[in-house]
């Protein structure tokens, strides 16, 4: 089963703020994004309750490693897999993106 969270979510149309000019060209319809931050802490606390073995992708190893994800370690064999925030870093914000 994925692993599943209810946040609260704002809607994101189509368009820009005037005066704003995009740096590249970028097609995208309507999407939802969240209205909170997700700290590495909570995100943390997500992939412990369902990444056991991880079967979608949910931790990749660089999040231990970049400078904008450092926080999370991943320990065990799959199946067995456990998450854990390095140091202090639970209050940031986790800004992952492939």
């Amino acid at each position: 089963m994925r692993p599943t969270a209810t946040r609260e979510t704002l809607g994101v149309s189509r368009g820009r703020r005037s005066g704003q000019r995009p740096r590249r060209a970028l097609s995208t319809g309507s999407y939802q994004i969240g209205k909170h931050e997700v700290t590495i802490s909570q995100y943390t606390a997500f992939l412990n309750a369902g990444a056991a073995s991880d079967p979608f992708g949910l931790y990749d190893i660089s999040m231990g490693l970049q400078e904008n994800t450092r926080g999370i370690t991943q320990s065990g064999p799959s199946g067995s897999y456990s998450y854990a925030v390095i140091g202090s870093s639970g209050d940031k914000p986790i800004t992952f993106g492939r």
